[in-house]
C-alpha cells in the first residue's frame, strides 16, 4: 500500500515538471511569435513611409532624388526606423554570439 503511495506521489511530481516544461516551451514560442510580428510590422512601416516619400519625388535633369517640404520628414522617418531595426538585431545578435563579450554590445 505505502508502495502505490510513493509511485503516486512520484507521477504527480513527473507530470509537474512536464506541465512546468510544456509552460516553458509555449512562453519561448510565444516570445518568438511576437518579436517576428514586431519586427516585420516596423520593416513595413519604415519601408511604407519610404515609398510614400518617393512617391512625391520631384526629380529632374540634375536631381534623381528631389524631396521638399514636410515630406522629407516622413523620409527621414522611414529611413530611421529601418536604422534602428537594424541596430537592435545587431546588438541582439551580438550579445547572442559573443558570449562574454556581449555586455560591450548592451552597454
Amino acid at each position: 500500500m505505502d508502495k502505490n503511495i510513493n509511485d503516486q506521489e512520484n507521477c504527480k511530481d513527473t507530470r509537474i515538471v512536464i506541465d512546468e516544461a510544456d509552460r516553458e516551451k509555449t512562453r519561448d514560442i510565444t516570445s518568438c511569435i511576437a518579436f517576428v510580428v514586431c519586427f516585420l510590422s516596423c520593416i513595413g512601416i519604415g519601408i511604407m513611409c519610404i515609398v510614400v516619400a518617393l512617391e512625391q519625388n520631384q526629380s529632374d535633369e540634375n536631381n534623381m532624388i528631389y524631396l521638399e517640404g514636410q515630406i522629407v520628414y516622413v523620409f527621414y522617418l522611414g529611413v530611421c526606423i529601418l536604422f534602428c531595426v537594424g541596430i537592435c538585431l545587431f546588438g541582439a545578435l551580438c550579445a547572442k554570439c559573443c558570449g562574454d563579450f556581449s555586455f560591450i554590445c548592451v552597454h
